[in-house]
This record gives structure tokens, sequence and C-alpha cells, in this order.
């Protein structure tokens, strides 16, 4: 606010997002959620401020305890069934959880027990759409496909899950048994569109101008997953984390210039690629016209996300961190954390939810 005390020139909001089930029953509430999801709570159960440990750090640790349970069940049903994974969505977030969970069971683990081998788990991974990978290149969807059946990863493509329970999901007219779900089909926007009582989208987006204000305030921003924005050409933006930052610093370069009295300039995205890893070794890329996969995505996939870090000594141990991962093979310390219900049936009143940043009991 200006120190006149005259309201400011505008009030942008990026409220993010929630799981969204799609319309499954039980979808996002039995699933894992998705790990790397920031969820800004706004009272939402399993927001950030509900649990001190970071969602990627309690999502691994339930994931290792259901080995841990499998490995003291004496059940051989129930056995398979904690060792049966399942998951929603073949996005780069779905193919690349699928991927480090093959991984996980069948190398990383696959000495680690006496009486069961996790090389034995199932990964399933389950795309309603016709392939995985559906904004990148076709070829590259299938190379991504292929490596993930190397893997031993069970692709379902073309098929939808219709419910989802405490003691699985239904896929098609298949009923798959697993103790494990995760939720990596996408997000749905935060009730922002009720809080301002503005027109909305199917999927709960906030409709908004090509400068992201909304039509009927246009003092007020919308950006993020919570804005149903298009490009130039009328193509909707996809909601990616590239979007959101160039939305901001667009929103907050408007602002400037509305409030020096300077011209406005359009929005516009700049798409300096996709690209999603599989595994160990193995990554597509997608650059403009530029097709990459295998060892060579996978080394570009790994030097962006050391780019992107904060500060050079970040990049830098984390730089040689991987890389002597990578040379020696060498397992760090291995942390189950937070409180998972130790009883191993599915109980409607007793089932362990794991929600992007919080491990609880129903």
């Amino acid at each position: 606010m200006p120190a006149s005390g005259a309201p400011g020139p505008g009030v942008p909001g990026a409220p993010g997002g929630a799981n969204r089930g799609n319309g499954n029953p039980g979808g996002p509430n039995h699933g894992a959620g998705n790990p790397g999801n920031e969820n800004p709570g706004g009272g939402n159960p399993g927001g950030p401020g509900d649990a001190d440990a970071p969602a990627p750090n309690r999502f691994q640790s339930a994931r290792t305890n259901f080995f841990e349970r499998a490995e003291s069940e004496q059940d051989e049903l129930e056995k398979r069934r904690l060792l049966n994974f399942v998951v929603i969505g073949g996005g780069p977030t779905g193919v690349e959880l699928a991927g480090a969970i093959a991984e996980l069971a069948k190398r990383a683990l696959a000495k680690d027990f006496r009486t069961i081998d996790p090389c034995c788990a199932r990964i399933f991974l389950v795309e309603a759409g016709p392939r995985l990978l559906g904004t990148f290149d076709p070829s590259l969807s299938q190379k991504a496909q292929k490596a993930l059946e190397r893997l031993g990863v069970e692709v379902r493509v073309g098929q939808a899950v219709t419910h989802c329970d405490p003691r699985g999901a239904r896929v098609g007219s298949e009923e798959i048994s697993a103790a494990t779900i995760v939720w990596a089909a996408g997000v749905m926007a935060s009730p922002a569109g009720a809080w301002l009582g503005v027109p909305t989208d199917r999927a709960g987006r906030v409709v908004v101008g090509p400068d992201f204000s909304v039509p009927s305030h246009p003092e007020i921003f919308v950006i993020g997953d919570t804005a149903a924005a298009r490009d130039a050409s009328g193509k909707p933006l996809p909601g990616v984390a590239p979007v959101a930052k160039q939305q901001g610093q667009y929103v907050a370069s408007l602002l400037l210039a509305r409030w020096r009295g300077q011209a406005e300039r359009p929005f516009r995205y700049r798409d300096f690629g996709s690209l999603a890893t599989i595994g160990r070794k193995l990554a597509v890329a997608q650059l403009g016209q530029l097709r990459l996969s295998g060892f060579a995505a996978w080394l570009l996939w790994s030097i962006a996300h050391v780019y992107f870090l904060i500060g050079f000594r970040s990049r830098m141990v984390v730089a040689l961190t991987w890389l002597w991962n990578y040379l020696t093979l060498e397992r760090g310390t291995r942390l189950i954390t937070g409180h998972v219900e130790q009883e191993s049936r599915p109980r409607p009143e007793n089932v362990a939810r794991i929600y992007p940043t919080r491990i609880e009991n129903a």
C-alpha cells in the first residue's frame, strides 16, 4: 500500500492446489498423494504446517515401512498386498515415482531381507490416457514405457482407476490388491474462485485475462495452479513450476510498470523444454525440436537440477554427493520416521493414510 494510504496497484494471489480425485471414490484419501506437491494447506489436512519432516522423506519412510511389515507378516496374501504398489498418473511425476520404487525394490533393497524377496514386489503404473508422458513426443513416450517395463514396472495405459480403498485399487474391471497407492494424477485448484465469487473452469481454476487479472476485479491477479490462463495463441498454459515462476515475474513487472506509468508488455511464456527421469541412468528430454533419451537425457536432467539450486555451495555438495553415490553405489542411512499403524490388516476404522507431507491414522 502506498504511503498515502490509497489502495496499491494490485493484489496478486497464488494459493496453489491440492490433490484431485478426478471423481474417483477414495482417490486422494487413500492414496499417498503427490510427494513433490507442496500444498499450501489453507486448512487442508496434511498441509505443510502439519508436519515437521519434508514430504519426500515421509513418503520414503512409509514406502520402506511396507517392506519391513511384509518381512514379519505370516499371511501370504497380506504379504503380497504389502509388496504391491500402484502409481496413478502417467505424467513425469508418475513415471519418475514408478521408476524409483522399482529400483528401490529390485536393487537397493534386494539383499536386505531374509523372509521376503523385494524383487517380487509389483509396481503398477496406471494412465487413463492412450500413452505415458502425454505432453512429450510419442517416440519419447514409447521409450519411457519400454524403459519402465525393463525395470519390472507393469504399465497400464488407456485404463482409468475407478475406485480406491484401503485394500487396493480398481483399474477398469480389475481389482489390484495393494497397500500403497500413490496419487500422481495432478492437482485441483484451491477454492480461490469461491472466495472471490468469480467464474471458474471445470477444474475450479479462476478464469483470468491475458495479464492474469480477474476480469471483474482488475486489481486482483491470480497465477499458478489456480489460474486458467492461456498463451497468445489461445493454448492453455500447463500447470508446472516454470509457468508459475514466469507468471509471478510478469505480474511483478506489470505492477511496477503501472505504478511508474510505463507501457505494459504482453505475457509471453518461454518453454525451455520438458525432462523426466526414469531410473538410475535413464531419462527422456524434449527441448524444442531436440529429442533425447537414455543416459544423455539423464545427464542433462542431472545438470539442470543442480543448476537451479540456490548457491554455489549447494550445487557443489549435491553434485559431488550424486557423483560419489553413482560411482560407488554406496547407500545412505535409511530412516523410517513418523507414525504408521502397525496393524497390517486393512480396516476402515484404522488405516494408515499417507499425505504429501504427513503420515497419519484415520
